[in-house]
């Protein structure tokens, strides 16, 4: 399943974010996808955090490493940069 999200701002995507962690199970895939600057970054760090109930955790990006977990519990979360992976074929 797909969906598209326009948020009007950086609360709207915050929002967004901690409502599809609180309904995430393992196992499910998020894909973002969008232009440069359109909010990518932003969103799986409020998504990570809201998911692990810890708004101070440190959350880099994953725009510049293949692939990065974040295990913080028995359900660990993974972010990877298909756009990186793209470019090796």
């Amino acid at each position: 399943k797909g969906c598209t999200l326009l948020a009007c701002d950086a609360t709207d995507i915050e929002a967004v974010a901690r409502t599809l962690s609180s309904v995430c199970k393992k196992g499910d895939s998020v894909f973002l996808s969008g232009n440069l600057g359109s909010g990518k970054t932003f969103f799986a760090r409020s998504f990570v955090r809201a998911y692990y109930q810890n708004p101070e955790l440190t959350v880099p990006s994953p725009t510049y490493l293949l692939a990065l977990t974040y295990d913080q519990s028995d359900c660990p979360k993974r972010a990877e940069s298909l756009r990186e992976l793209s470019s090796i074929t």
